[in-house]
């Protein structure tokens, strides 16, 4: 997973990226990373649109690979044809929630995308390697839905279903863990680099 801002990608910045697992690039290789990463058609790419402090407000995900070659024409042309959706924010409208208890796969992408690791204070698990977990539990209730659902690894979800154990949702991709002690702790949304 490769993370680059667009104005590196496309030459106008030198604001580093990120690589997964590794840390941040400098904008050099953030380019040629991405760059080799095009060559294969295989490959995935969409386009995160931030707002103030770098959280994600917006997302698309490209139908083609963008071109290998080096030059921005042709990538800012590419990144036009990306048809991008609003994340819900703020108020939930529920306009992608699923019927049943298991996200649709494009629900699922955009939850890990505005919370790329678990969402438990301090914990850097990849939402890859997480369950995507109800805050408020779906047999009781809760929505299949961006505003109920959030990246929790394994050990934290069972933390979450001890007693007096409390996780609240207080807006899209925003949780509030509460212990038996009544110490609230919370996490927000991914900020990206810009």
């Amino acid at each position: 997973h490769l993370t680059v801002p667009l104005d590196t990608w496309l030459g106008w910045s030198e604001s580093p990226g990120e690589a997964a697992g590794y840390g941040p690039l400098d904008a050099d290789d953030s380019r040629a990373l991405a760059a080799r990463l095009a060559a294969n058609p295989a490959n995935r790419w969409c386009i995160t649109v931030t707002g103030p402090g770098g959280r994600p407000i917006a997302h698309g995900c490209a139908r083609t690979s963008p071109p290998a070659g080096p030059g921005p024409p042709d990538r800012r042309a590419w990144a036009r044809q990306v048809k991008i959706a609003p994340l819900e924010t703020g108020t939930c409208t529920h306009t992608r929630q699923s019927r049943g208890y298991q996200p649709g796969p494009t629900l699922r992408h955009l939850i890990k995308i505005r919370n790329p690791t678990c969402t438990a204070p301090g914990c850097r698990r990849p939402a890859q390697r997480c369950d995507l977990d109800h805050t408020a539990p779906y047999q009781a209730g809760g929505r299949t839905c961006e505003c109920n659902l959030g990246p929790v690894c394994r050990r934290h979800h069972k933390c979450k279903q001890l007693p007096r154990w409390t996780l609240t949702q207080t807006s899209p991709g925003s949780f509030t863990w509460t212990t038996p002690g009544g110490r609230a702790y919370h996490t927000a949304p991914a900020e990206y680099r810009a």
